[in-house]
């Protein structure tokens, strides 16, 4: 089985999924809703407001939110 193809295009494809987007104005409300706090009411607002301090911080998010496709062919799945 040779998967040196997906080593290839993982390794072309590097410097595209490092790449982050500006953060959707959907996004936006959400960092900067009043709930996202440190001891928030859910843990969905306390991992919001650690996301908003890494935003703030590096003024970037974490991640790009999308992957390239890889290529793969099925015999290697069955």
């Amino acid at each position: 089985m040779h998967h040196g193809e997906n080593f290839d295009e993982a390794v072309a494809a590097r410097s595209e999924v490092a790449k982050t987007q500006e953060p959707s104005e959907a996004v936006l409300n959400i960092l900067n809703d009043e709930k996202a706090q440190k001891d928030g009411e859910s843990e969905f607002w306390v991992f919001v407001a650690a996301l908003k301090e890494f935003y703030e911080e590096f003024k970037r998010l974490p991640v790009a939110g999308v992957l390239p496709d890889m290529i793969s062919k099925s015999e290697f799945y069955i």
